[in-house]
């Protein structure tokens, strides 16, 4: 059979003839639309700071990012942490639509008021802060454990090694201080405590500590800010989860 042949087979043309629920098409629109998470507090991870002068919508300070979780509307107040600071939402712009609200999945530019020192603060806003909601803030924390897999590595990990930490719009270098226990990939059961080294395919619980505090929260919670990946010179070690912020 020729291309054209081939391709009917996926992509109907509307005939009598077809079996129900066979087709490409009809598999799409049996798809269930993703989930919003409208009902969880403000997170947006800041992907971009920029200075628009003027802007009738927007003012003159502007981030924008992607609305993980929550609403945000004009007119609200928020919080930017890690720096603790305090913000009114001037405007938002939605596809580079004007909008009185953007929900979780949207990409939004916001722009952005403070209540004094405005060239100051923004001066220091800066890609990987996280905007959220002021009376239930995103968790900060520069010590955090982890499950992580570990891909091809020349080299294994080992308690000290040094890394460049990659979590939602954020990088830090960072370091594994601890390693705790290998586990079985399928069953996720402790398969020995205390290992001296990470290999090529393994998965691991570990405990990192980062140059600074970083905004994170569990993976179970939220999974936006609980995903890490851990690289250095460029190669992509170990890809996981985070299980537990704030470790003593």
């Amino acid at each position: 059979a020729g291309p054209a042949q081939a391709l009917v087979c996926w992509w109907p043309t509307g005939g009598a003839g077809e079996k129900e629920g066979g087709y490409f098409l009809a598999s799409v629109d049996r798809l269930e639309p993703p989930v919003r998470h409208i009902d969880k507090p403000l997170r947006v991870p800041l992907a971009e700071v920029m200075e628009q002068g003027h802007n009738r919508v927007l003012g003159r300070w502007t981030v924008g990012g992607k609305v993980e979780g929550g609403v945000v509307q004009a007119g609200a107040t928020a919080l930017i942490l890690p720096l603790n600071q305090l913000v009114t939402i001037k405007g938002v712009v939605v596809g580079g639509e004007p909008a009185s609200v953007a929900q979780a999945g949207d990409c939004v530019d916001l722009g952005l008021t403070f209540s004094s020192k405005g060239e100051e603060v923004f001066e220091s806003l800066r890609a990987g802060l996280v905007l959220c909601h002021p009376q239930f803030p995103v968790r900060v924390c520069s010590r955090f454990e982890a499950r992580i897999v570990a891909l091809e590595l020349s080299v294994p990990i080992l308690q000290g090694t040094q890394v460049v930490l990659h979590c939602h719009t954020d990088k830090v270098v960072a370091c594994v201080v601890r390693l705790i226990s290998l586990l079985d990939a399928r069953t996720g059961q402790i398969t020995r405590s205390k290992p001296r080294c990470i290999a090529s395919r393994q998965v691991a619980v570990v405990e990192i500590e980062a140059d600074r505090p970083v905004c994170l929260e569990c993976y179970s919670e939220y999974r936006a800010l609980g995903r890490v990946t851990l690289r250095n010179a460029g190669v992509t070690l170990a890809v996981g989860v985070v299980t537990l912020c704030d470790v003593a």
